[in-house]
């Protein structure tokens, strides 16, 4: 019995560490066409703020067709950590991995020099939630994964 009620315990307070780290995936924007087009996520629940006027969140890009690397590896979907500065209006890549539908294929932890961040790019419509923290205009995905809701989207 004893065991039991420490076992409770334990699990009420590893409750909200976990509910800390699930996710909050949102249907973003669809990009391209035809055999170009993907559907972007947004992982509202990602969102770290390093300091006062940076921001840090993850995006996922799931892909309508499968796309190939050079050396000739598919892939259908990336998974990309973006550092947002708001006040500068730049951005970093920190972090991608690339997907087989919802298998890791590899990550790359490659700082990416700062640049501009423009309209019209996944960055350019992420970056006003991330700094605002609001996703209010923004859909939660319906599907467990941006893969799998990608794929509904998409009728696949």
């Amino acid at each position: 019995m004893r065991v039991k009620a420490m076992m409770a315990a334990a699990a009420l307070l590893a409750a909200p560490a976990a509910m800390a780290q699930a996710s909050d995936w949102r249907s973003v924007d669809e990009f391209g066409s035809g055999d170009r087009q993907s559907m972007m996520f947004v992982d509202a629940a990602s969102v770290k703020r390093p300091s006062a006027t940076t921001r840090e969140v993850m995006v996922m890009s799931h892909f309508m067709v499968a796309r190939q690397f050079t050396s000739g590896q598919r892939y259908t979907a990336i998974r990309i950590s973006y550092r947002i500065d708001c006040s500068a209006n730049t951005f970093q890549t920190f972090k991608s991995t690339a997907y087989l539908e919802e298998q890791p294929l590899f990550s790359s932890d490659t700082l990416t020099p700062a640049a501009p961040i423009n309209e019209g790019t996944i960055v350019g419509r992420v970056a006003p939630m991330a700094c605002s923290g609001n996703f209010s205009s923004v859909p939660k995905i319906t599907s467990a994964t941006p893969n799998l809701e990608g794929k509904r989207i998409f009728g696949q």
